[in-house]
């Protein structure tokens, strides 16, 4: 590799005071010499201690009084590194309401939603993350909530529906509906009809999707409605509707998408064609006059 891979394991000592910061490297190339600060948070106050990571494993000791909340390994987060960091989940809790940067609450939300079905803190942290006043945090809570789970789905809900009315950001509002949607809940429907009216085309989609869950024929005539003003995102979902409940006709906008898409982004609608070939039965010459 050409980047560090790095292994951060903590070994605290209470008799003596004493925390031990273990720090490996794991990479198949040659060692770095990494600056790094650590942050030692404890009983409210923060202090700071500037390392250098050089050898194969590297271990630094450092005197607390009171047992830490948060060993911050990388704590201004400018590494260029893979990292696994053995922190528990209650230093991610801590770290996720005391660090200061997006990149520590990112780690902490990212953390805790592995162990938001054992451990409440863990979903706690998941939840608060739905309101955190960076919208793309949001969003990271938003998709990886566990909505099987029925103690978190209960909870999470009214969150995700404020958002999807009201976030002041789009692509917040376009994740609420799309998890809102993988719901299927009839409840829901009246949401989805009034995103149809966003400005965004993303929203936009997330509704016609939610709707397409839930009433297919509804999700048509929308589809139909909004075809000649769509672009980007709401293209893609009028062609899931018509790939799953168009006619021939309808086949001829999914194609035309094929045709208008750069290389990199056909793969998808060619996809929504064959699936509407297969789901609707399309003669033979039909289809190869699609295809080709």
């Amino acid at each position: 590799n050409s980047y560090p891979v790095l292994d951060i394991n903590y070994h605290y000592d209470d008799a003596a005071k004493k925390v031990q910061v273990i720090i490996q490297q794991n990479q198949d190339a040659h060692l770095f010499k990494l600056p790094i600060a650590i942050d030692i948070s404890a009983n409210g106050n923060k202090t700071r201690h500037h390392v250098w990571v050089e050898d194969q494993t590297d271990t630094f000791t450092f005197n607390y009084e009171t047992h830490p909340d948060l060993v911050n390994v990388d704590a201004d987060k400018v590494l260029l590194a893979k990292k696994t960091d053995h922190k528990t989940i209650d230093n991610y809790i801590f770290q996720y309401h005391h660090a200061p940067l997006y990149l520590d609450r990112r780690e902490a939300i990212e953390a805790c939603s592995k162990e938001q079905d054992t451990n409440d803190g863990a979903k706690e942290i998941l939840l608060s993350a739905l309101k955190d006043k960076y919208y793309g945090l949001r969003i990271i809570a938003i998709n990886n909530l566990d909505m099987n789970n029925e103690n978190i789905k209960t909870a999470a809900v009214p969150i995700i529906k404020e958002i999807a009315k009201q976030d002041p950001k789009a692509p917040a509002r376009a994740a609420a509906l799309a998890v809102l949607g993988d719901l299927k809940d009839d409840s829901l429907l009246t949401l989805f009809q009034q995103a149809l009216n966003d400005s965004s085309y993303g929203v936009e989609a997330a509704g016609l999707t939610g709707i397409e869950n839930l009433q297919p024929a509804m999700a048509y005539e929308n589809a139909h409605r909004l075809q000649s003003g769509a672009r980007g995102d709401l293209v893609a979902a009028i062609c899931e509707v018509y790939a799953a409940d168009g006619n021939e006709n309808d086949f001829q906008f999914i194609s035309k998408n094929v045709q208008d898409q750069s290389n990199y982004n056909k793969l998808p609608y060619i996809t929504l064609l064959l699936s509407a070939m297969v789901n609707h039965s399309i003669n033979t010459d039909t289809a190869k006059s699609y295809l080709d």
